[in-house]
């Protein structure tokens, strides 16, 4: 089976410049990831420290997205 939110975590992680992004979990908690030297993702979960360890299951994620730049 593909985990393809996963992936597409995997994806925004290394992006060259890095760019900040959300996880929205179906709880509808959000998470912002702003460092991705602290973010691990895992077989099924992502854990990230923001600022305490915090463990996201793919089936619990909602949505994975950068949130649009205002330009000034």
């Amino acid at each position: 089976m593909r985990h393809a939110k996963l992936e597409l975590v995997r994806q925004f992680l290394h992006r060259k410049p890095f760019s900040p992004f959300r996880i929205v979990m179906r709880s509808g908690q959000r998470h912002e990831i702003v460092d991705p030297q602290k973010v691990a993702i895992g077989k099924t979960v992502v854990f990230a420290f923001l600022p305490k360890m915090t463990e996201m299951a793919e089936s619990e994620i909602e949505l994975v997205y950068e949130p649009r730049r205002v330009r000034g």
